[in-house]
């Protein structure tokens, strides 16, 4: 679950901006970096972990889903390898 929490904290200012850059007001910005530049600077650094809530709310259980589903397989392997 940390990594899930450490991968959105650093991911997610990348997300909103290529959010910003799908979305219908795209054509305020010029690149990905004129679009991270105008964000942080009108709008707030903060800005850029806007969604980072919701973000790990979908993200932290996936983890731990796929973490539970390693470590079944991993143990059904080991079983049929041992017999």
């Amino acid at each position: 679950m940390c990594s899930g929490c450490f991968s959105t904290l650093c991911n997610n200012p990348f997300d909103m901006v290529k959010t910003r850059m799908q979305g219908l007001e795209s054509h305020r910005y010029n690149s990905m970096l004129d679009c991270l530049k105008k964000v942080a600077m009108n709008e707030g650094v903060l800005t850029l972990w806007s969604g980072t809530l919701a973000r790990m709310s979908r993200v932290v259980p996936g983890q731990g889903v796929i973490f539970m589903s390693y470590e079944k397989i991993s143990g059904i392997i080991s079983n049929m390898v041992e017999k």
